[in-house]
């Protein structure tokens, strides 16, 4: 079932070429925010000569705490952009998926004055709704602290090296793990409000939470396929972006390019992943659908 709906997802997003060129022109506009001024600044510290051009190439800790301490005031102005830039981002996100998620389990194909129309429909509702889910985030994120503790049950305050190095690596992991849960449970009750037209945002939590778990291996194994294959395309991505020093003209294009085509890929990994767990809960809810 897992790999039925991981299928369907992929097959859902690319019907839907149209959604994806949305989410990537949304996602180009915030990073045009935040770059053209940052790029204005650092072009006034360093300079646009050739020197400046191989300094900015190199650029390392040291040039990044110089920079920000010799332009703290300018820092400053440009800080509120890149706070508030991905705030927007996430809340315009959040907005898009009444649309898709009724996309998805209802039309089947975009078209234009449905999915904004639903897109608005729903929003209210899945506002209210991360609100109500805010304390879920908070406990299921601090799930990693019982690593701590059980690490002091067993060691002590002074635990071998090794000990204390792995610990916080399965911390680490714990804190992500707990955030996927708590953004599965988000995700299924958003499709419990765009599937059954809920209006009450706490309820809704409640049957997402409910669904999330009965079939949790399930819900949580599509989650991690997409959670891996973003973390290995991001991997790559650092990979290609860091495997030349050198900065001719047909390098930067080239790097661009990269870049834009790992900027789409996430776009499209989210989309399948809205796709595939809009097909699962259809799955179990067939008597409702037909």
């Amino acid at each position: 079932m897992i790999i039925k709906s991981i299928l369907n997802g992929i097959e859902s997003a690319f019907r839907n070429k149209k959604v994806i060129i949305i989410y990537y022109l949304i996602n180009l506009i915030g990073g045009f925010l935040i770059m053209i001024p940052l790029r204005f600044i650092i072009g006034k510290f360093i300079g646009y000569t050739v020197m400046g051009k191989e300094i900015a190439s190199s650029m390392d800790i040291d040039f990044v705490f110089e920079f920000i301490i010799k332009n703290q005031n300018a820092i400053a102005g440009v800080r509120g952009l890149i706070i508030f830039v991905p705030i927007l981002f996430w809340i315009f996100g959040l907005f898009l998926s009444g649309g898709i998620f009724s996309l998805f389990i209802h039309h089947g194909r975009f078209q234009s004055s449905q999915f904004w129309g639903d897109s608005g429909k729903y929003f209210g509702r899945f506002i209210r709704l991360f609100l109500w889910c805010i304390p879920l985030f908070i406990i299921f994120y601090c799930i990693q602290f019982a690593v701590t503790g059980i690490q002091y049950l067993i060691y002590g305050n002074d635990p071998y090296q090794p000990i204390a190095f792995w610990g916080e690596w399965i911390k680490i992991g714990m804190g992500y793990i707990g955030l996927i849960i708590a953004y599965l449970v988000f995700d299924y009750s958003r499709i419990q409000i765009v599937m059954f037209d809920i209006r009450s945002s706490r309820r809704a939590l409640m049957e997402g939470f409910k669904f999330t778990f009965k079939h949790f291996g399930k819900t949580f194994g599509i989650s991690i396929f997409y959670f891996v294959f973003g973390a290995a395309v991001l991997f790559l991505y650092n990979i290609l972006s860091s495997s030349n020093s050198e900065r001719n003209l047909l390098l930067i294009l080239l790097m661009i390019i990269i870049q834009q085509l790992y900027i789409i890929i996430r776009m499209i990994l989210r989309l399948e992943l809205y796709g595939s767990q809009s097909y699962l809960f259809k799955y179990y809810n067939t008597s409702v659908t037909e």
